[in-house]
């Protein structure tokens, strides 16, 4: 929603874009529409971090050292939100003060500029890469490393720890099972969120211009839940057969407790065959 709302257009390897949505329309100012993007942004990044730490903490055993109480969970999350949802501060604070000076610096300096550069609306965010491209490899190392830590993790936990305990055949395929499942879960939408940002590096450091990649690279991230979602319905029927089920308003049955007569009845016949 946002993204059809704001709609940007991102000039890279300059650090710079347009707005085409209904924000410019309503008269919100770029560096609004950039702080509120990049907060969302931030905030969806965070999220996957969340489900992270959700799946961990269900995957690894109550007297594991790893367990983590509530109020610790609380904390990481919070300092994860607050921390990625307020990361372009440091860009904005220190962003161009004359942004006709910067455009014009950037049509002598660049080879192929974008051909929007100079449109009113269009914004220079920084005019070197210089100093704010180690604070966000920093930011994407903090976030890698903590996704990274969780998922070998539960990977430990779920299938190379069964290789050295007696479990049954049955019981290491369903962990085995589940740890597929939760990779296919997460790999999709890190990997959509991934891989624009490393083509922003990457064309950042080599000054190479495309525009159409990075309006592709902005579509992907925009729609990686949907992608993500639409993976996860074709790859299982669990998935399928519930969204099914929702959306043809079935009830779903409830299986209740058995009563206390017929289980008590059920229990003494069992003991009458056995004797």
């Amino acid at each position: 929603m946002l993204a059809s709302l704001a709609t940007p257009r991102v000039f890279f390897p300059t650090i710079g874009g347009r707005p085409l949505g209904i924000f410019v329309k309503l008269g919100i100012t770029v560096p609004v529409q950039l702080y509120v993007g990049f907060g969302c942004f931030g905030a969806m990044v965070a999220s996957i971090i969340l489900s992270f730490l959700y799946r961990h903490q269900v995957t690894v055993n109550q007297d594991n050292i790893l367990k983590c109480n509530r109020w610790f969970q609380i904390c990481v999350m919070v300092v994860n939100y607050v921390l990625l949802s307020n990361a372009l501060l440091p860009a904005l604070f220190t962003s161009p003060d004359s942004q006709l000076a910067t455009k014009i610096e950037i049509l002598r300096n660049e080879p192929c500029p974008a051909k929007d550069l100079l449109h009113p609306d269009s914004y220079v965010l920084q005019s070197s890469v210089d100093r704010l491209f180690p604070y966000f490899c920093g930011l994407v190392v903090f976030v890698g490393c903590q996704c990274a830590f969780m998922g070998l993790h539960c990977s430990w936990v779920l299938f190379f720890s069964t290789l050295t305990t007696k479990l049954s055949r049955k019981t290491r395929k369903m962990q085995a099972k589940l740890l597929v499942a939760l990779v296919a879960q997460f790999a999709i939408p890190t990997t959509l969120c991934y891989c624009p940002m490393a083509y922003f590096a990457i064309t950042t450091l080599v000054n190479h211009y495309w525009q159409f990649a990075n309006d592709v690279c902005i579509l992907i991230v925009s729609t990686h839940g949907l992608i993500s979602a639409t993976c996860l319905l074709l790859f299982y029927d669990c998935y399928r057969n519930h969204l099914v089920s929702l959306l043809c308003y079935r009830v779903f049955t409830k299986v209740g407790p058995i009563s206390d007569k017929i289980s008590r009845a059920s229990i003494n016949h069992n003991v009458t065959i056995i004797l």
